[in-house]
């Protein structure tokens, strides 16, 4: 709470269609993909649905924060809207927006995030609001510093995400010669 605004996010009712358009994204915890980018389909509200829900601005961090997806993160670029599985931070401009998503990501906070999701006395993991703004990250006070750490951190994802494609092609190649030679095999052409 000390960084930004922290909210949770409302679904406004589903029995009224006129809450959903095409107006602005509606976010839900499947939308979240590993990379932490958000693909929030075609799921959105209408401006109608929007005054009945919460307005996350653009460069939010989002968390799910109950059931099996808790602590799952994700960073908009653009404003969006979600349901109340979601925790989102709006970084005050003395804040780097990408460097809190990675914060939010690291081991530390997501520990945090197990320990008191788990502590709650319910079924499923949850952390409320007023849990979760408590959550402790480390930043360097320096904007300037924050930028190049997120610059570094990019570049290091950008590189991972290169290496995992490469590694899967040649996982790929890697199946289909076997597939070759268990067809050999099998057609009695190995010796």
């Amino acid at each position: 709470k000390d960084v930004g605004i922290v909210q949770t996010g409302t679904t406004p009712p589903t029995k009224d269609r006129s809450n959903y358009g095409d107006y602005i994204p509606f976010v839900k915890p499947a939308h979240f993909r590993q990379d932490g980018s958000i693909n929030h389909g075609d799921s959105m509200l209408s401006e109608s649905g929007l005054s009945k829900g919460r307005l996350f601005e653009a460069h939010s961090v989002l968390m799910v924060c109950i059931g099996a997806t808790i602590g799952k993160t994700g960073f908009t670029d653009v404003p969006v809207s979600s349901n109340q599985q979601i925790n989102a931070l709006t970084p005050s401009v003395d804040y780097e927006a990408k460097l809190l998503y990675y914060a939010l990501i690291s081991p530390f906070v997501q520990k945090q995030v197990m320990v008191t999701g788990k502590s709650a006395q319910a079924t499923l993991p949850i952390i409320n609001k007023s849990k979760w703004e408590k959550l402790r990250i480390n930043l360097p006070i320096d904007i300037s510093e924050q930028k190049e750490i997120v610059v570094i951190l990019e570049d290091l994802k950008d590189q991972t995400m290169q290496l995992e494609a490469h590694y899967q092609t040649k996982l790929a190649s890697l199946d289909e010669l076997k597939k070759s030679i268990l067809q050999k095999a099998f057609a009695g052409e190995l010796t």
